[in-house]
């Protein structure tokens, strides 16, 4: 799926909020969850209204490691596959407040640094091999805009109704 016109702007009809901070690094034993929300939390007003998006870094096989990223889970079938010959347990977590969080498997290792801005880095054998950066991880909607004929009758983008002067509600009946 393409989202952007060119390298700088997004599509028309396309939003995009990246993650900004490691809120919350919840280490376990063999893997960490990090809580990024879309927006450094400065205050509490911060939280409201913003998508927030959970990384799961694990390692299924040794010098492999797994990134899982998700926006509301739940509820639906789960997408992806699954990789040959997996198994928990390969990675270990090292984590401390002032450091953040890192993964081992073999000789691999990502690291989660704390706070903003949003840095997950990887090494392979001591040296730095990539990072996620600023604006690497994000979530993408797309905007509504309301069709010529009902744009004057809408208030709101979500209740957009189909004919003008209607509540844009579908109701169906069954007669035996």
């Amino acid at each position: 799926m393409k989202f952007t016109d060119g390298f700088w702007q997004l599509r028309p009809g396309v939003t995009a909020l990246y993650a900004a901070e490691a809120y919350d690094i919840c280490a376990e034993e063999d893997a960490f969850t990090v809580t990024a929300p879309t927006t450094v939390i400065n205050r509490r007003g911060d939280t409201l209204n913003r998508p927030v998006l959970s990384l799961l870094p694990s390692s299924p096989l040794v010098n492999v490691i797994r990134v899982r990223i998700d926006h509301h889970t739940g509820g639906g079938a789960e997408r992806g596959f699954d990789l040959v010959g997996a198994e928990d347990g390969h990675g270990v977590v090292k984590a401390d407040d002032a450091d953040g969080a890192t993964l081992t498997s073999g000789a691999l290792s990502a690291t989660m640094a704390p706070g903003a801005p949003w840095n997950l880095s990887f090494h392979g054998d001591g040296r730095p091999l990539t990072s996620s950066g600023h604006k690497s991880i994000g979530y993408f909607a797309p905007r509504h805009a309301p069709s010529p004929r009902c744009r004057s009758t809408c208030v709101k983008a979500p209740s957009c109704p189909s004919e003008p002067g209607t509540t844009g509600r579908t109701t169906t009946t069954s007669t035996a």
